[in-house]
């Protein structure tokens, strides 16, 4: 691995434990809730309190960030393969493990959470209802997946397009008027858009359509960072103004948070031309650009290297995220008899869930083949 790019695989491992902590929060009070199979019925005040925050935040910047560092190495594979082998692939790598998921690790996902409210039939039995009622199966997580199939294409025609413009190589590092510039209109698209298409209630097979304008224009970015060799130009000074932003909007979202003003529960953030639903497309946007430089400037500093612990998680990661929703039902329904204060039974959950994802990830990552599509 060249050493330059090891805080980048770095902080993309991160991100993986970040995204299933995320997910575990929902079980013991958080409110990403999403459609778990079992959920804890948590009272504490603390408890929400602290896990509504965490998951705002990583809501703010997580998702941006994973298809920035997915995007930023794109533009060397498409040239060293070409048009049609890029794209050829990219479908055969990001397609199976798609298709994986959903024909054999969703029916399981579902099949336990179905057991966990009561039912005792087999897999088999669960299967073949699912099937004769129509549900062959869920994408679920693995939308994230399939966008970047779609993201990936769709650069490859950019390039394809736009590559001999003189435009397509950025020479400097952006301004803050251009980010200010680019923050406020991509606010205001999604802000927008979200009036027929919330965050909640609307999507296509998985894919989140009210935040995909989002999602592709980091990944876009993440290109455009590695054609521009941006990363290797972030200044502190422009990186600390951004950052103290994001601090700002932090301590704001947490008093509406701890006074129950934050509009999440009653749905006004999630769209439908409401202020709270400007302010997340703003709090989205902001932290995406404001995190996400602070974090990668952190990483490339202090850990741009790899030793053989950090290398294998990194190698795992891939695989980490399509089991791990598997992972936290077993553990979660396991540990439904341990009665604990639920902030503290939600880190045993998380410790118990990364050894086991991440262990039995470098297991799979061991078998012949297996590496081709992880």
């Amino acid at each position: 691995m060249k050493q330059r790019l090891a805080y980048i695989d770095n902080y993309r491992t991160f991100l993986i434990i970040i995204v299933i902590t995320g997910h575990i929060s929902g079980v013991y009070g958080g409110t990403g809730k999403g459609t778990w199979p079992y959920i804890e019925l948590v009272n504490d005040f603390f408890t929400k309190s602290a896990l509504a925050t965490f998951d705002a935040v990583i809501l703010g910047f997580v998702l941006s960030s994973f298809f920035f560092v997915s995007g930023y190495f794109v533009p060397q594979a498409m040239e060293r393969k070409g048009f049609r082998r890029f794209i050829t692939d990219r479908i055969i790598k990001f397609s199976l493990p798609v298709l994986f998921y959903f024909l054999i690790l969703s029916q399981i996902n579902r099949y336990l959470g179905q057991t966990a409210k009561g039912f005792d039939g087999s897999l088999t039995e669960f299967v073949s209802q699912s099937w004769h009622n129509g549900v062959y199966g869920r994408i679920g997580i693995m939308w994230f997946v399939g966008a970047l199939l779609l993201f990936s294409v769709a650069y490859a025609f950019y390039h394809k397009l736009f590559s001999k413009r003189s435009w397509f190589i950025p020479k400097a590092f952006p301004s803050n008027y251009l980010i200010g510039a680019f923050i406020t209109a991509l606010s205001l698209f999604i802000y927008v858009s979200r009036i027929w298409f919330p965050l909640k209630g609307f999507s296509v097979s998985d894919l989140p359509i009210g935040s995909m304008m989002l999602f592709f224009l980091f990944f876009m970015l993440g290109a455009r960072a590695n054609q521009g060799s941006w990363l290797e130009k972030l200044k502190p000074k422009v990186v600390n103004i951004w950052f103290a932003i994001v601090c700002v909007l932090i301590v704001f979202a947490v008093g509406l948070i701890v006074t129950g003003n934050s509009g999440y529960e009653s749905g006004t953030i999630q769209g439908g031309g409401t202020l709270l639903s400007l302010s997340f497309a703003v709090w989205e946007v902001v932290l995406g650009v404001g995190i996400l430089m602070k974090l990668l400037q952190l990483f490339k500093r202090k850990l741009n290297y790899q030793s053989r612990f950090s290398e294998a998680l990194s190698q795992s990661s891939f695989v980490a995220y399509i089991i791990h929703p598997t992972i936290i039902i077993l553990v979660t329904v396991a540990l439904k008899p341990v009665i604990l204060f639920p902030f503290a039974k939600f880190l045993l959950v998380c410790a118990i869930v990364l050894f086991i994802v991440f262990s039995l990830s470098w297991l799979i990552t061991r078998i012949p083949g297996v590496r081709k599509f992880v």
